[in-house]
């Protein structure tokens, strides 16, 4: 795993600088290798990248597709993975694709906060996803308690219970969701 989080980290430096399509190489190179979870993501970021390259060239038609294709990869990924916070990832997405959707001009410098590092590790609230409805919920999880916990919590969309899984390690918090049923 760790050659693909260099990979993200790689294609990141290559985005952040404008160049979108070596982005999209250096994500599609990780993507070539990675299986489940991981391809799904970094499928989503080479089409991150390539969405941006055609915003560029003034094609916001195409981008906001490219755009929604990538959110469509984010479905079943966890809430964080590669280093990557998939639900920030998932809103930035959303604004983009609705940005070149209207026919805005592309950013000048767009920057990928999902990618400066997982949300457990910063402190904010963790968005994993509804065991059974699917949608991201936020999760709170102090960064100071026990080694590992469980409760029972209602998702505030369905209102079935789930269990809460958080686990706790060197300052870094990771929540899970699992069916309260399983």
């Amino acid at each position: 795993m760790p050659a693909l989080d260099s990979t993200v980290q790689a294609g990141l430096v290559r985005f952040e600088a404008g160049e979108f399509h070596a982005a999209h190489d250096a994500w599609e190179e990780g993507w070539r290798t990675a299986q489940g979870a991981e391809r799904h993501l970094l499928q989503a970021l080479v089409q991150l990248a390539a969405a941006f390259h055609q915003w560029a060239r003034r094609k916001p038609a195409g981008a906001a597709t490219l755009f929604g294709r990538a959110r469509a990869h984010l479905l079943s990924v966890p809430s964080t993975l590669l280093g990557v916070e998939v639900s920030e990832l998932e809103l930035e997405l959303e604004s983009w694709e609705e940005a070149a959707a209207r026919g805005d001009s592309v950013p000048a410098s767009p920057r990928l906060r999902a990618l400066e590092g997982p949300a457990e590790a910063q402190g904010r609230p963790q968005r994993p996803r509804c065991p059974y409805c699917g949608e991201r919920v936020t999760v709170q999880a102090d960064a100071v308690g026990v080694a590992e916990e469980s409760y029972v919590e209602d998702c505030p969309v369905c209102c079935r219970p789930w269990t809460v899984h958080v686990t706790r390690e060197g300052g870094a918090v990771a929540v899970a969701l699992g069916r309260e049923d399983d």
